[in-house]
């Protein structure tokens, strides 16, 4: 299991607090905004303008290197998942079952994103926010299905039957709850059955990859040489001020702890300029088991955590403030917003 588990395990343990996120400045924040005027440089102009796609539900349209198969749409976007198993591959090689660590999901996120779609494709892909199942959720262009999404965008078990190759085998979904196996993922079988037993994730198991698509006419960003001298836009720096709100910047240096409902310490963060690091509680002794200091970003509400340099992985995003000494996780789960406070104690 790799060393950031010990980040995800924070956040199963807190599905019970809810609240309103806003996101603003606080007047108490500190700004500083420079306007610096810079020789001719080249500016981004949008130009190329995409045509719109038609897609109705049950579609299979053509995208990129792959067929698609469109599940829903809605607002303009649809949901697709490639029309059969595009490949077998390992969930992880090395036993993870948490989908933000795991290799299956940086392959399709790097590899598979970069040369399966044009660049006027990729613009048309939004960022999804992914719910893992396990409480939590991650940023991704290309994600795989959740075992409510194939159960409910299926119209029976023959339905959800994948092939590769002209052989029917199962596929890989996002994790979910699984108390009976400690590495274990869900899975629609071979025989189109959903499966929340698990499987082991050292197997090779079908990949169909899943993303969300803009329908909508597009602009293509294109490079253009400015004539004239290049205004950079003012930026607003927030400082750090203890006890005011921040959207972008660093956290003040500190401990801060999380506690449940009853008052247990459930994990903590401690935060030292722009490093971080995670402490999940250990429930059977009271003790605590750390991740080691690494970088993180605060920018515009979304706070992201690198992996130390000797771990490897992907980095893991999550929508978060920081107001009144406290950091705020926030996630979506069951479609309830849940709030897990980090309170300043040093």
């Amino acid at each position: 299991m790799k060393r950031l588990t010990a980040l995800l395990l924070v956040f199963s343990l807190a599905l019970t607090a809810c609240g309103d996120k806003k996101d603003r400045i606080d007047s108490s924040s500190s700004h500083i905004t420079t306007k610096t005027e810079l020789p001719n440089e080249p500016v981004v102009a949008t130009s190329v303008e995409n045509y719109a796609i038609s897609a109705e539900v049950g579609d299979i349209i053509p995208f990129g290197e792959y067929d698609w198969r469109v599940l829903d749409v809605q607002d303009g976007e649809a949901l697709l998942v490639t029309n059969r198993i595009i490949e077998p591959r390992k969930f992880d090689s090395t036993l993870a079952d948490e989908w933000e660590v795991s290799e299956l999901r940086e392959y399709l996120n790097s590899d598979f994103y970069d040369n399966s779609f044009a660049d006027e494709e990729k613009v048309r892909i939004t960022e999804n926010d992914t719910f893992t199942g396990q409480g939590y959720t991650v940023s991704d262009k290309v994600f795989l299905l959740e075992h409510s999404q194939a159960k409910e965008f299926f119209a029976d078990d023959s339905d959800r039957i994948a092939y590769y190759d002209d052989e029917a085998v199962f596929w890989w979904l996002l994790p979910a709850f699984l108390e009976s196996s400690s590495y274990g993922i869900s899975y629609v079988g071979s025989s189109g059955e959903l499966s929340l037993i698990g499987a082991m994730t050292n197997t090779y198991g079908g990949v169909r990859p899943a993303l969300w698509l803009n329908l909508q006419a597009i602009s293509t960003p294109t490079e253009v040489t400015s004539t004239e001298p290049a205004i950079n836009e003012p930026v607003a720096t927030t400082a750090p001020a203890i006890g005011g709100e921040i959207i972008s910047g660093n956290f003040p240096n500190g401990r801060y702890e999380a506690k449940d409902t009853a008052g247990n310490f459930i994990g903590a963060y401690e935060v030292d300029g722009n490093q971080i690091n995670t402490i999940t509680a250990l429930p059977f002794n009271g003790g605590e088991m750390a991740v080691g200091f690494s970088r993180y970003t605060f920018e515009n509400g979304k706070l992201t955590i690198f992996p130390p340099d000797s771990a490897g992985g992907a980095a893991i995003s999550f929508n978060c403030e920081y107001k009144n000494n406290s950091i705020f996780i926030i996630s979506n789960a069951f479609g309830m917003e849940v709030r897990v406070e980090y309170k300043k104690v040093s």
